[in-house]
């Protein structure tokens, strides 16, 4: 059995065994598997670097890195990760991070192995400040989507002292007693990381004596590492910066898929009583924790080879047994790989679990790279058993995609059962398969990986997890077979639902695509026809739609602003400023006009001083809005649970007299209160038939404030059940509602006494054997167009292969005047010059891309002549494409 002593901290003493594992990092000895690169940079290739440290330009570094807080404290926006080219360990460039700011390094080719090797040099300038580095190293796999692989800063104090977290059998901060932190000085740290023990020993500066031998890691169940966050944890300007250089991470022991990876576990021993410590080694990297809770001490049996003598293997004489729950599992990662997918069989034999309790038995997941994350937890997952009192029963096979749902397929208990997952990368799914080598059954048809990336890939893990709860009965799995393959073209994406108006409003339903789930959707007043979607995931952006003709849109491909973490509610005012919410990171934000000319701006970034606000959405109200407390062009903020209180608020504002990056922002409209219901708040907008802010509740609350802060509430006859998206109609004083679980817009009457709901909008199906297709209204991502001749409506759906916006018209759209014909295109010192033959009553426009797969942009909005020059055509080779319109 493991040996789980308590970790010594004694830098002058290196018990037996310590000392060679630290010499290993610099030689193989026999009987030990090779080092393998994970991940390495000294940061010389990257393009740009500062010339000083008062230059204070946005110098981001490229390639996997996510910025995450470029803002420091009193220091210039942008500034606070940059590429140093001023100092550095080696070379000539170092990476510096200022007081207040945070980069994640992305390990987008994560291994697993029998041990980890990380490494860095690091130079910290605390000065008169009480705080710097805060460096963590996290994980994914089995069933954890995100947790503190290894945790290490510096002193929160005026004190020299390197700190690092041990959070297995206890938890708690343990100091570094030698070496210390120098200040403005390079020291390396190099971390070697013991996976079979879950320890450390810690190397500064002297790479032959630890400074720490035999350390706890941050937690008993963090598997395989995949990010590390580069935070500098100061809480004001004086506590400086700090900078990095030549970090690299490597694993001993990890394989590839240059060939098929196999296991039939036959290589390790099998467990000769039920205490013992039986894990597979080599790529296998196990959790197992006892309870629940941060500090838990691990449980040695929860995972173990076995023979016969527990249960007959599928083939061979041994299998993997996996038991407890939350958490056993295993984790397998591979890194890059030279084809697109990865295709996996496995073997499994569950029990039957009991209905209606918390009973994945077992649990199969997959991790990837999403939207150019590795910190993004699962992208498909298939359980074994009962998943709730909702879904599944004893013997189902569930799947995750925005919630856990049947896939209608069960499994045999206690029956060995084939099963294959096949990735199609490039289109964002995946397929899973009962019995492929057998009689077939689907399980997943080309779904969606979970999430809301516009890219994935590559794929680069596997884990099976004993999961969800406690006290599960054995699992086993055997015949595992890993391997790198390309699954074929993509399928062909279909528009998944049609837009059916039950009333005469709205005549013509137009969809487009978007690169990823949409968010909040407003309308430009200035024309009343250009929109602005907000992409609300991790990597989220503000694209523009436009309006090339009557009844026809089509997506601006280069986004307005991007690398937004989850933008949500979205308005613009009456000058063309766009104002949007971030729930997460509680910021309003804003884009003046003309937006490509401008940069974005935070306003609000932070609520009420708590740190868990959820500003939600916004709306801009009337000229009629006027009272004791509400003003007319203020702009009001729905935060869906202020300061985790359990009750809802209306935040407003002033954009006229607003500052930049306020803080501690509490001027309410309503709130904190019940009254605007006890669900979260979903959407806001505002009622000019009635002068007042309408909000809906995730109860179904209807609630409509007036300029007094005086709420009341609507009650319709319909039984909604989750109202995700509210618009006040600007022609009929109603009252438009989107339910998400009816798939249908509704409108209501403001007036209590007589709500007189009216169905308006259905969406049907485009396959009915698809329903997982059906549209899934953003909350928020309801809005009409200032005239009320238009409704934008936005689709969250991870499902739809994209995000959708439906734009709901008056008018029919005008058909394509015809083909256009170039008569032609030449060269000439004013640029590349396109003319084409005139096509009656028709406008034009002529759109560019450097591939002719895609990627075209409009580059001259509409026009009424024939001839367009491109007055700065590419360098390389460019694609021209010239789109006719009958003239509205």
């Amino acid at each position: 059995m493991k040996s789980r002593l308590l970790p010594t901290v004694s830098p002058g003493f290196v018990p037996a065994g310590f000392l060679a594992a630290g010499l290993l990092t610099c030689a193989a000895l026999p009987g030990r598997a090779q080092w393998v690169d994970v991940f390495a940079t000294g940061f010389e290739t990257q393009p740009v670097g500062t010339a000083a440290l008062t230059d204070v330009s946005d110098t981001d570094p490229q390639g996997p890195f996510t910025i995450t807080d470029d803002d420091p404290h009193a220091g210039n926006p942008g500034s606070g990760v940059q590429v140093a080219g001023w100092d550095a360990k080696t070379g000539t460039k170092s990476l510096l991070v200022r007081a207040g700011s945070e980069t994640i390094l992305q390990l987008q080719g994560p291994r697993s192995g029998t041990r980890y090797q990380l490494d860095f040099d690091l130079k910290t300038v605390t000065g008169d400040g009480d705080r710097n580095f805060y460096f963590i190293l996290r994980s994914m796999g089995l069933d954890s989507n995100g947790d503190d692989f290894l945790a290490y800063r510096g002193d929160r104090g005026a004190g020299t002292g390197f700190w690092h977290y041990q959070g297995i059998g206890f938890s708690g901060w343990a100091e570094v007693p030698e070496p210390r932190r120098a200040e403005d000085t390079w020291q390396h740290h190099r971390f070697l990381i013991d996976m079979r023990t879950q320890t450390f020993d810690l190397f500064i500066n002297n790479m032959e004596v630890p400074a720490v031998t035999g350390a706890y890691l941050s937690r008993p169940g963090a598997p395989v590492p995949t990010a590390i966050i580069l935070r500098h944890e100061g809480n004001s300007a004086d506590d400086g910066y700090f900078l990095l250089d030549d970090i690299a991470l490597k694993t001993e022991g990890s394989k590839d898929l240059a060939v098929p990876y196999t296991e039939g576990f036959e290589s390790y021993t099998a467990m000769e009583n039920f205490a013992d410590d039986a894990d597979p080694a080599a790529v296998w990297v196990t959790a197992e924790a006892a309870g629940s809770g941060d500090g838990k001490p691990i449980d040695d049996t929860k995972i173990q080879v076995v023979d016969a003598t527990v249960v007959t293997a599928r083939t061979g004489a041994k299998s993997l047994k996996l038991e407890g729950g939350q958490q056993a599992g295993v984790s397998y990662a591979w890194g890059p790989t030279t084809q697109p997918d990865v295709e996996i069989t496995w073997w499994a034999r569950v029990p039957e679990s009991i209905q209606g309790t918390t009973g994945n038995y077992l649990r199969m997941s997959l991790y990837g790279v999403e939207g150019g994350r590795a910190d993004q937890g699962d992208a498909a997952l298939l359980g074994y058993g009962s998943r709730d009192a909702n879904v599944g029963d004893g013997t189902s096979l569930t799947i995750f995609t925005t919630a856990w749902q049947n896939s209608n397929i069960d499994y045999t208990p206690d029956t060995w059962e084939q099963y294959r997952l096949t990735t199609h990368t490039a289109e964002g799914t995946y397929s899973i398969v009962k019995s492929p080598d057998g009689v077939p059954e689907i399980i997943a048809d080309r779904r969606p990986f979970i999430g809301s990336a516009a890219s994935w890939g590559p794929m680069f893990m596997v884990a099976w997890s004993s999961s969800n709860g406690a006290g599960h009965p054995p699992v086993y799995i055997d015949d595992i077979t890993v391997r790198a393959m390309d699954s074929g073209a993509p399928e062909e994406v279909v528009q998944p639902y049609t837009a059916v108006s039950e009333t005469t409003r709205f005549t013509t339903a137009a969809t487009v695509r978007m690169p990823a789930a949409v968010g909040g959707a407003a309308v430009d007043p200035r024309d009343s026809k250009t929109i602005v979607a907000a992409i609300d995931s991790i990597n989220g952006a503000l694209y523009q739609v436009k309006q090339n003709a009557q009844g026809v849109w089509e997506l601006d491909t280069v986004p307005l602003v991007s690398g937004l973490s989850n933008p949500s509610g979205l308005v613009i005012d009456a000058e063309g400023t766009i104002w949007w919410t971030h729930d997460f990171t509680q910021s309003v934000r804003r884009l003046k006009a003309p937006w490509r000319d401008h940069q974005q701006e935070a306003v609000i970034s932070g609520f009420g001083g708590s740190a868990d606000d959820d500003p939600i959405d916004l709306a801009i109200t009337g000229a009629a809005f006027s009272g004791t407390i509400g003003k007319p062009g203020h702009i009001v903020v729905a935060d869906r649970d202020v300061e985790a209180s359990g009750q809802r608020g209306i935040y407003q504002f002033d954009p006229a007299t607003i500052g930049i990056n306020v803080t501690d922002f509490s001027d309410f409209l309503v709130g904190p209160t019940s009254e605007l219901g006890g669900g979260t708040l979903n959407s806001v907008s505002y009622l000019a038939a009635t002068s007042e802010v309408v909000t809906v509740n995730n109860d179904e609350t209807i609630a409509l404030t007036n300029a007094e802060g005086v709420v009341r509430t609507v009650f319709p006859t319909t039984a909604f059940t989750y109202l995700a998206g509210v618009a006040g109609d600007p022609v009929t004083g109603r009252i438009w509602l989107a339910d998400r679980d009816l798939a249908e817009i509704w409108s209501i009457n403001p007036d209590s006494d007589n709500p007189a709901d009216r169905k308006e909008v259905r969406f049907d199906l485009a396959d009915p054997e698809r329903p997982e297709r059906r549209i899934s209204f953003n909350d928020p991502g309801l809005a009409f167009s200032a005239d009320g001749t238009m409704l934008v409506v936005s689709d969250s759906s991870a499902e739809n292969r994209g995000g959708w916006l439906t734009i709901l018209s008056g008018q029919p759209a005008s058909p394509p005047a015809g083909p256009v014909v170039i008569s032609s295109a030449q060269k000439t010192p004013a640029g590349f010059v396109l003319t084409w033959s005139p096509l009656t009553g028709a406008k034009y426009r002529v759109f560019r891309s450097t591939a002719l797969d895609g990627g075209f942009q409009d580059i001259s909005n509409e026009l009424t002549v024939t001839t367009f020059t491109d007055a700065t055509p590419p360098a390389g080779r460019a694609f021209y494409r010239i789109q006719s319109v009958t003239t509205p």
